[in-house]
């Protein structure tokens, strides 16, 4: 068996299951092994990466499971790999208290595992074991958490469960339209009988992983239910990891689709769609974790308009901005962490300290990464940001235009969070300083001072990608990233301008931006679940069991009551007609003789 199987996949499998049944009183072993095993998986990924390894192995029925392990699945693996470490350190003191903590572990191991079975696997069947796989650690690691977190565990695995059986749809039609089960011999022609439903079913499964809409609203229900590490490991990493590495596979590989094509034109607007909405929600939450919940949708949203936009500098600016979202969402919910253990809430009102005096430094790794996440020049999400843009107006001005307006809301909501947490008035008078412990601070100084770094050198990112792409970006003009950088600068100055002036009169920097979405009726659209498509699912299957149970009354009715009735009726009545009486029988033949002479 190949040594890539064994590390990747099979020992955090065996170490995960191993963690789960060891007794409590081994809890410090279990720390250590699961330490020790992310770490060897993480240093693996960089000593493997860039190598390109085909193998096969047998399994049951001496089934053919080919497995390969090249350029992007390889970078894909190292990405992952490093997130799933700094989570790992960073659960380790988040969780010390949590009688789940090892239960977590577990899980997170066996995703870890699923996961990079997913990006190694050569095999659509096995794609497809690896990617249902992956519910059961998501499940687990959602109803670990607190208030109620289990009906939000099977509230997620009912919304996966209708996105997977899409790309179940998809993997079937596409083996059967390319004739091969091996992903890399596919690629067929969007034009061919069937291409064109397997794509939207593919797309929607993988889409649907990264939270785009409507497949969204289970993740800011976790957010406020799961432990902080889920959502960095799972939400901001695993689902934008795997959802971006198919999306690629689906436009790269899989099918041949024409630039400016009115699949690629849908897609883009799907993309669309999903930011503006998520950003817009975003603007209304009252809990810091649930805005980054919307904002994390809201990015998948630029990825796919990228992506779907079919240009190599379009998923080459996906992956840049994807490592970048990964980056500066990780940081930004490990200080959500750090508030959360220092308040005991992310919610507005019950933050009682200045947290920029309390927290100084969960206070710079947030600056650091909100710059980041609006957009800041310099900082890591800016460059990536613009080439989504360019990739974007290379299509059409008017997705530049849509994505431009995202780019504005997600840059209110930052600052708005910024003056929250970090320039309110204090509610308590007794400044403590409340920093966390040294675990939880180093995720997060280095995923904030990435965020700096990879701006300022963000060559190295850059070249990185340019081998994975395996050619140049050719559409890239000089010209007009120049006047896209000049925009976006413009648009951060409008939302830096709409904070200030808004925060002279009110605790507020949400200013003309929560006027406009008020008048759009936005705030009815948050407010009212009704819109959320799982609770009009739940509506839906209610209001069906209402329907079935009137008709299941009405048979056993018809049967318990009616049949029975009947039944005596003609029973009493037959036997009156037959009451011994020759006469009446007499008239019985004479009633069937003038009956058959009438009929016949």
């Amino acid at each position: 068996m190949n040594i890539l199987l064994n590390i990747f996949i099979i020992i955090p499998v065996l170490l995960g299951i191993l963690l789960y049944f060891l007794p409590t009183k081994y809890n410090i072993t279990k720390i250590v092994l699961f330490l020790i095993t992310v770490s060897l998986n993480c240093f693996f990924s960089i000593y493997f990466y860039g190598k390109e390894i085909l193998f096969n192995t047998h399994v049951l029925f001496r089934l053919d499971l080919y497995f390969r392990y090249y350029d992007l699945s390889s970078f894909m693996i190292l990405v992952l790999a490093i997130i799933a470490f700094l989570t790992a350190i960073y659960s380790v003191a988040f969780m010390k208290k949590d009688k789940n903590t090892y239960t977590f572990y577990a899980f997170m191991l066996l995703a870890l595992s699923f996961t990079n079975g997913i990006l190694l696997t050569d095999n659509f069947i096995v794609l497809l074991i690896f990617w249902e796989a992956l519910m059961i650690p998501m499940f687990a690691m959602i109803a670990v958490g607190k208030n109620q977190a289990f009906l939000t565990a099977i509230k997620t695995l009912i919304i996966s469960s209708v996105a997977d059986l899409c790309l179940m749809f998809g993997v079937m039609l596409i083996c059967v339209v390319g004739g091969s089960f091996v992903i890399s011999q596919v690629n067929i022609d969007i034009s061919q009988p069937g291409a064109l439903f397997a794509f939207i079913m593919i797309f929607l499964g993988a889409t649907a992983k990264a939270g785009a809409m409507p497949f969204h609203s289970w993740i800011p229900d976790a957010s406020v239910k799961a432990p902080i590490p889920f959502m960095v490991f799972i939400v901001t990493a695993v689902e934008k990891i795997l959802s971006i590495y198919l999306l690629i596979r689906i436009v790269k590989d899989f099918f041949v689709i024409d630039i400016g094509s009115d699949i690629s034109i849908y897609a883009m607007s799907f993309g669309v769609v999903t930011l503006l909405v998520a950003n817009m929600l975003a603007i209304y939450q009252k809990d810091f974790k649930k805005m980054l919940s919307y904002a994390s949708i809201g990015q998948a949203g630029y990825m796919i308009v990228a992506i779907s936009s079919i240009t190599v500098f379009g998923m080459f600016a996906a992956l840049f901005h994807m490592i970048a979202h990964i980056v500066y969402k990780s940081c930004l919910f490990f200080v959500a962490g750090n508030i959360e253990q220092a308040e005991g809430s992310t919610e507005i009102s019950s933050i009682k300290n200045n947290l920029r005096q309390t927290m100084p430094y969960t206070f710079i790794s947030f600056i650091l990464a909100g710059s980041a996440f609006a957009g800041v020049p310099f900082f890591f999400a800016f460059f990536s940001k613009e080439m989504i843009y360019e990739s974007a107006i290379s299509v059409s001005w008017i997705f530049y235009i849509c994505l431009a307006v995202g780019s504005l809301l997600s840059a209110v909501a930052i600052m708005n969070w910024a003056v929250k947490l970090f320039f309110s008035k204090p509610k308590d008078k007794i400044i403590q300083e409340k920093e966390v412990s040294t675990f939880m601070f180093i995720p997060t100084i280095i995923t904030a001072l990435a965020c700096l770094m990879f701006g300022i050198f963000h060559k190295v990112p850059y070249n990185l990608i340019t081998g994975i792409i395996g050619q140049e970006t050719g559409e890239h003009s000089s010209i007009v990233a120049v006047i896209l950088i000049v925009v976006s600068v413009l648009v951060l100055v409008l939302a830096l301008v709409n904070n200030l002036y808004t925060c002279k009169k009110s605790q507020s920097g949400l200013g003309f931006v929560l006027v406009a979405l008020n008048y759009f009726k936005v705030d009815k659209l948050n407010e009212n679940k009704s819109f959320d498509p799982y609770e009009i699912f739940i509506k839906l299957i209610r209001k069906f069991s209402n329907i079935m149970f009137v008709i299941d009354k009405a048979v056993n009715y018809f049967y318990d009551v009616i049949v029975p009735v009947s039944v005596n009726f003609v029973s009493a009545s037959v036997k009156k007609a037959h009451n011994g009486n020759l006469s009446i029988y007499l008239l019985w033949v004479v009633l069937g003789i003038i009956f058959i002479f009438i009929i016949f």
